[in-house]
């Protein structure tokens, strides 16, 4: 029963990646496909230069095209992804989703553009 266990636990890990939850600070935006899935209303009012904006949710609730808009970018699932939004909700599930979808390296970063801005003054792209 033991090895039964091991053995579904483990192949757990392989089929699918991982999701780490770190703190966001500017060194963790380093290295990394940012994707921040703030609404475009949102991305457009500031956010980070190198982010891309996939949005998961819209004025009207869930995005449903979520994934689908995010494949369109064709990124490697092998790539590794830090997701990111206001304070860290979105993201998380977002993170979830990315997973479950095959991505293999996926950061969420905890806190959002929120902790960047209150803890380190970070200066963001205005439009």
């Amino acid at each position: 029963m033991k090895k039964i266990i091991f053995i579904l636990c483990f192949s757990s890990c392989v089929l699918f990646g991982k999701i780490s939850n770190v703190l966001v600070t500017p060194e963790a935006l380093n290295d990394v496909l940012l994707v921040d899935v703030r609404t475009k209303e949102e991305f457009k009012s500031f956010h980070i230069a190198s982010s891309l904006n996939v949005p998961i949710t819209t004025e009207n609730g869930y995005n449903a095209d979520f994934l689908n808009e995010l494949e369109a970018l064709n990124i490697d699932k092998g790539k590794k992804i830090a997701v990111i939004c206001r304070s860290g909700a979105r993201s998380s599930a977002a993170a979830k989703l990315l997973d479950k979808n095959g991505y293999k390296d996926v950061v969420n970063l905890k806190g959002g553009v929120e902790r960047l801005a209150k803890e380190y003054n970070y200066k963001f792209i205005k439009e």
